[in-house]
């Protein structure tokens, strides 16, 4: 049995002691949480229930689930200057995520992250059914028939794919493969490999060489294989083919997908991101960096201290709960202080779980005619370098042109090939992606805009996102990763076990971090009134005229002992919180 008690009449607490009843809470004066864009106003320390570090999928999913469930008190603490994480869309006119709303509907957006939403089905509880439910997909074709759909699944496949087979350094020396010919690459080639690859316990770089050793292989089936497995399967992962296990699965051993492509003109993934932080822009601060996370220091509070990009003050936030939704790498790279030490089990998991690197270069063109060149209604065109060391190098390409409106082709490179290529210059990249594209398209005019990604280099990332390693069991690694330490809670996509690297997962995370987090939200005694958390926190006897009484029944001791009239009840080592809502949730 529960019993909630509601106290009132409760002695205002002295202004020497908290500057303002806005400040201790978070929010300004009019009772609105500050604004997402931090400033040099801060004020030294901010009282809120509850913490989110990362604004990307999983924070906004986690945030979306408190304030729906009641919980108004909320802050989300975002390092870059905008929300949405990898899913990050650069606009016609130059601006990063903004609600597809406010932008022209001729916009075309370039995708420098995620650009697939992944539906399981019309009646799947996600990501999907909520932006579906929501209104955020009435200009994304979400046929699970569609090209767009099954474009993800058919990387190195044959039926929405073009492959080229270079046959020298110049342009227009290369030659495009016909059905019959692909078909049989794949059967015999790619299919042979997949079998030898069951029987290995080393990684694809490894059981790949073994496979050369013992077959007699034709130079095109060769790099064939060699382009399936270092830049289709570096795509699918991010992983370097020396890190990824042989026996893990990626696209070309199944073909459908169900997804939608969320980068068409007038859309934007990471706009759509934007579209849906907007109703929790009151409660986003950008540009903060999160520099320590204590628990050891208040009793059952967490302290989270951030960093204000513009002027380089810190900010402490004490809350109930934290949820940590940042990337592996950004853990594995210790940014985040944590007092004390996460245990041992944790930091293991994070030093020995792998976290990749994918980028892309993207062209657009303004001269419709230059679509021209492209082989119609294929959404990959992939070449098929003559040397082993060239075959994941700017050799694989999306053609969305026809959902961008533009003539725009996507170049993928992930893995060692992608950390090498963020060393090269912007021209030095351009040039490269510019040389193999001639090999295929010998008339191929010079892009009118270029967006380059070096998301290993984003200080804030550090990469792409989780993969399977050598030796380890990746989904067990996930799940543990997603365990929480006492009231701090983590989330993203490496804690997403089968759907890692997706947004998809991330989403349902941020659910899970939510759940968990609301233990930890709900005071055995609410105080509806401008009380101050921390001195009410401090041993505070005061007299009270109950107005209403209830209790809370529960397996260890009750809260509070006489009650009425006078009395006096002591409120030391209680759990309390000052909040805008009653509620009554656990």
């Amino acid at each position: 049995m529960r019993l909630v008690l509601v106290l009132a009449n409760l002695p205002l607490l002295s202004t020497s002691v908290v500057a303002s009843d806005a400040e201790n809470i978070g929010h300004t004066p009019t009772g609105r949480p500050p604004a997402t864009v931090s400033s040099t106003s801060e004020p030294d320390e901010v009282f809120v229930e509850a913490v989110i570090v990362g604004a990307g999928w999983a924070g906004i999913s986690a945030a979306i689930d408190l304030q729906n469930s009641g919980y108004s008190s909320l802050l989300i603490l975002e390092a870059n200057d905008y929300v949405g994480g990898r899913s990050k869309s650069m606009n016609s006119d130059g601006t990063l995520n903004t609600p597809p709303a406010e932008l022209p509907s001729n916009n075309v957006p370039i995708e420098m992250g995620s650009e697939w939403l992944y539906q399981s089905g019309s009646t799947d509880v996600s990501q999907y059914s909520y932006l579906r439910d929501g209104g955020y997909l009435s200009k994304v074709n979400t046929n699970r028939y569609s090209n767009e759909s099954l474009a993800l699944g058919r990387c190195c496949a044959n039926l929405l794919t073009s492959f080229y087979w270079q046959t020298g350094s110049s342009p227009g020396q290369s030659q495009l493969l016909n059905n019959t010919e692909v078909k049989s690459l794949e059967r015999n080639t790619w299919r042979s490999y997949n079998s030898f690859k069951s029987t290995c316990s080393s990684s694809h770089e490894q059981c790949k060489q073994a496979y050369f050793n013992s077959r007699s292989l034709s130079s095109l089936e060769r790099q064939y294989l060699n382009l399936v497995i270092d830049s289709c399967g570096g795509m699918d992962t991010s992983a370097r083919i020396d890190e990824l296990p042989a026996n893990k699965t990626f696209t070309p051993d199944y073909y459908i997908y169900n997804t939608g492509y969320m980068s068409p003109q007038g859309v934007g993934f990471g706009n759509t991101a934007a579209a849906v932080a907007e109703q929790l822009k009151d409660k986003i601060r950008l540009n903060s960096k999160v520099v320590e996370i204590n628990t050891s220091t208040i009793p059952r509070k967490v302290i989270v201290t951030y960093e204000v990009a513009n002027s380089g003050s810190q900010v402490r936030v004490i809350a109930n709960s934290v949820a940590v939704t940042v990337s592996l790498n950004v853990l594995k790279a210790n940014n985040i202080n944590f007092v004390p030490q996460l245990p041992s089990w944790k930091q293991n998991l994070i030093n020995g779980m792998g976290m990749g690197v994918l980028n892309k270069c993207v062209f657009v063109w303004d001269d419709g005619a230059v679509a021209q060149l492209f082989p119609k209604k294929l959404f990959w065109i992939e070449l098929i370098s003559n040397q082993d060391s060239t075959s994941g190098r700017w050799t694989t390409f999306l053609n969305p042109s026809a959902q961008k409106g533009k003539p725009t082709l996507v170049g993928w490179v992930a893995g060692e090939d992608a950390m090498r290529m963020e060393d090269q210059t912007d021209d030095e990249v351009k040039a490269e992606m510019m040389s193999n594209l001639k090999l295929m398209f010998p008339d191929i005019p010079e892009p009118d805009r270029v967006v380059i990604t070096r998301w290993g280099k984003e200080p804030n990332v550090l990469g792409a996102y989780s993969h399977h390693v050598v030796g380890r069991d990746f989904r067990d690694d996930s799940s543990a990763l997603g365990n929480p330490v006492g009231r701090i809670i983590f989330a993203g996509e490496a804690t997403a076990g089968a759907w890692y690297a997706t947004t998809k997962g991330a989403w349902l995370t941020g659910q899970r971090a939510a759940i968990e987090m609301k233990q930890y939200l709900t005071a055995d005694i609410v105080l509806e009134a401008s009380t101050s958390l921390a001195t009410v926190a401090a041993n505070y006897t005061m007299p009270m005229v109950a107005v209403s009484i209830l209790y809370f029944w529960r397996a260890r001791r009750p809260r509070v002992g006489v009650i009425g009239g006078a009395q006096n009840v002591d409120l030391t080592g209680c759990e309390l919180r000052a909040t805008q809502h009653y509620r009554t949730s656990p």
